[in-house]
């Protein structure tokens, strides 16, 4: 009984600030669809589910784990992807004053492209 509080009050702690933000974006009347989709859901609220789901079926709580752990496993497989196919450009900027007048802005800044 205490893993599944305490796997409830983990989910809860990792779903409350998208819950919160959809909410604030909704009495607004603005879509909140940015709250649904691009906010981060940090791994205590899968390890609260995995606890949570645990308790009720361990079966069923194995399976949960599998699927968290596949999810991190590709999120770190992408992330050390990305930074493998980007280090020759890194190690060949070091050492250049000027290299950071040639780069590429960063993927989050769309408006780059666009004369202020």
């Amino acid at each position: 009984m205490v893993i599944a509080v305490f796997g409830a009050v983990l989910l809860a702690i990792g779903v409350a600030p998208r819950v919160y933000t959809a909410v604030y974006l909704w009495r607004r009347g603005e879509s909140v669809r940015p709250a649904l989709r691009r906010l981060y859901v940090p791994a205590t609220a899968w390890f609260g589910l995995t606890l949570l789901v645990g308790a009720i079926n361990h079966t069923a709580g194995g399976l949960v784990m599998l699927v968290f752990v596949a999810v991190w496993g590709t999120v770190l497989i992408v992330g050390l992807a990305r930074g493998a196919w980007r280090l020759p450009t890194a190690v060949r900027l070091i050492g250049d004053p000027e290299a950071w007048r040639g780069n590429r802005r960063p993927y989050w800044d769309r408006g780059a492209d666009r004369a202020p």
